[in-house]
């Protein structure tokens, strides 16, 4: 390979063994080297998909916040709405009792009322 380093002193003549293990082993790191750039390649496309994921799952956490939000200011309005409800309830309680109290109340006065207006009339 014509573009492969040399190392310096083997160029012009030197032990051809040496040179031979030389390039086997350029030839071993330069496979090293490709092999690892594929494993950095690889490990680059995961860490992109993992962003990708984090980034789809912020989002979802996001969406779920704002929700969240929407539901609690809903159970605050629903809240508000059952204490006043019960407040009526206990209002109209309240004024139901009293018109049974006043129902039992003309019940017991209305008889001595009919005898009064009788007593009263001019035939007696």
């Amino acid at each position: 390979d014509p573009s492969a380093p040399r190392t310096p002193g083997l160029e012009g003549g030197g032990n051809p063994d040496a040179v031979a293990a030389t390039e086997v082993r350029a030839g071993e790191a330069q496979s090293l080297a490709e092999h690892l750039r594929v494993k950095l390649d690889e490990a680059n496309g995961r860490r992109a998909s993992v962003e990708a994921g984090l980034e789809k799952a912020r989002s979802k956490s996001a969406s779920l916040e704002r929700q969240l939000a929407d539901l609690r200011e809903q159970l605050r309005d629903s809240e508000g709405q059952l204490q006043s409800a019960r407040a009526q309830v206990r209002q109209m309680e309240t004024e139901l009792l009293d018109l049974a109290r006043s129902k039992e109340a003309l019940r017991e006065d209305l008889p001595k009322r009919v005898v009064t207006k009788y007593n009263e009339s001019p035939g007696f």
